[in-house]
């Protein structure tokens, strides 16, 4: 997992959240189901290599500040 360029303090459990907590937080900016499409697609769009989005026995988490850095990042 390549973290280097993106934030260099070391990671607390505090950094993630389980993705459905997160989908409730910022429900004015993405529904559910677009988190979880990203979440499934994760391999092909960079949040698994930035370490935004980590699954531990079977639960998604996103580390909060590497999925806003990464968000931030997306231009169309």
């Amino acid at each position: 997992m390549n973290t280097e360029s993106m934030t260099s303090t070391p990671d607390t459990l505090s950094d993630f959240t389980l993705l459905d907590d997160f989908a409730q937080q910022h429900s004015n900016k993405l529904t559910q189901s677009q988190l979880r499409w990203l979440a499934r697609h994760r391999d092909s769009n960079g949040l698994s290599d930035c370490g935004a989005i980590v699954c531990v026995s079977r639960k998604l988490y996103i580390h909060t500040v590497r999925f806003s850095e990464w968000f931030a990042k997306q231009r169309s």
